[in-house]
């Protein structure tokens, strides 16, 4: 099963898609694919729900031209490679407000069918994420095996050729999901403004909770929590307080959403780290990093350590075989802990073999593979 979906995935995975007879940048297409969609799903809905085209329409004209001056804005200043998605939605949100106030027209009505919209671009744009090579997941047995040749989409280059797991596949289906469930709440004359609590607490929850299996470094990273996660606590306790204020409705939604967040933030900032930061997204990056210099060292072998302590040697014996040896400044590796690098070594360098993982003396574990 395993090697059917590595061949699926190295058969359909490609950063072009192939449109009457010429290459177009799957990312962008999608991404194009996803606007006119959430746009269409939006007219559609606010006709349905009897809200005014023309107003929608404006709103849609409006969210376009201050997204396209955002992105271009951002990538001008500070970042020419990369799309903040979250970024983009608070300005979509801002924009809207800001004419449906100067319209005088309900805001909460609106934005429930808006929050739709957004939801089906991410939906869609996140199948552009996978097949360009952001937004990735973690090495993982199973997977997508990106090439060098979309090295510019990946954020590091020891993790090309290396499976890693399709976290933007599971991200394009949980955003289905909070949007099934939004276009239920819509349709079923909810009070306005309950499909945007949903929309925000949800897929803010979700966000929260993906960040932490994301493979690719570079983002923003702040007492202990990534950008994409401090900005989905703020939109929650945001829209909690607009709630409890009676501009929305139903605050326990947004509340529980808001308190789950801060325990687990809490958590991880009180609880043990019990040698946790090894597994950290940076330090698995400078963990390939670092093999690669133990490998390609000359002369005799080096122990090289990385900034969280792992002191890390590399080898290959006469016989073929590939040794590894392991240890951890401080806080001794357990058998267990040493096992999980060892699966992770065996995905970084592409080894077929399982680890034989010998116990020395001092708290050295040699990693073993045969091939």
């Amino acid at each position: 099963m395993q090697r059917a979906i590595n061949q699926l995935f190295d058969r359909s995975i490609s950063p072009d898609l192939h449109i009457c007879g010429r290459a177009r940048p799957a990312y962008l297409m999608l991404g194009v694919v996803g606007i006119l969609a959430g746009m269409l799903l939006g007219l559609v809905l606010a006709y349905v729900t009897g809200l005014s085209l023309v107003v929608m329409s404006l709103c849609i004209l409006v969210i376009a031209i201050t997204s396209y001056c955002q992105v271009f804005v951002t990538k001008l200043l500070f970042d020419p490679v990369s799309f903040r998605n979250y970024h983009t939605q608070i300005v979509i949100f801002v924009a809207a407000t800001v004419l449906l106030l100067a319209l005088s027209q309900p805001v909460a009505a609106y934005v429930d069918v808006i929050g739709i919209g957004v939801l089906t671009f991410i939906m869609i744009g996140r199948w552009g994420c996978l097949m360009a090579g952001c937004c990735h997941g973690r090495p993982a047995a199973w997977g997508v095996c990106y090439s060098s040749s979309i090295a510019d989409f990946s954020t590091s280059s020891h993790f090309n050729d290396v499976r890693l797991f399709p976290l933007q596949l599971v991200e394009s289906l949980l955003a289905g999901g909070v949007l099934i469930g939004s276009v239920m709440l819509l349709l079923s004359e909810a009070v306005s403004g309950t499909a945007f609590v949903w929309y925000v607490a949800v897929y803010a929850s979700v966000r929260f909770f993906v960040e932490f299996l994301r493979g690719d470094t570079g983002r923003p990273y702040a007492v202990g929590l990534f950008e994409t996660q401090w900005l989905s606590l703020v939109f929650v306790v945001i829209v909690c307080l607009l709630s409890l204020l009676g501009v929305l409705p139903y605050p326990l939604i947004s509340g529980n959403a808001a308190f789950i967040m801060i325990a687990v933030w809490f958590y991880q900032r009180v609880a043990p780290a019990s040698n946790r930061q090894l597994f950290h997204v940076t330090h698995i990056e400078e963990l390939a990093y670092t093999i690669e210099r133990a490998l390609t060292s000359s002369g005799d072998v080096r122990v090289l350590q990385t900034s969280n302590g792992l002191n890390l040697s590399a080898q290959v014996t006469e016989d073929g075989k590939t040794l590894y040896s392991i240890s951890n400044v401080g806080r001794p590796l357990s058998l267990a802990m040493a096992q999980k690098i060892g699966y992770l070594v065996r995905r970084l360098r592409h080894h077929t073999t399982l680890p034989q993982i010998v116990q020395a003396q001092n708290g050295v574990y040699h990693l073993i593979f045969t091939a």
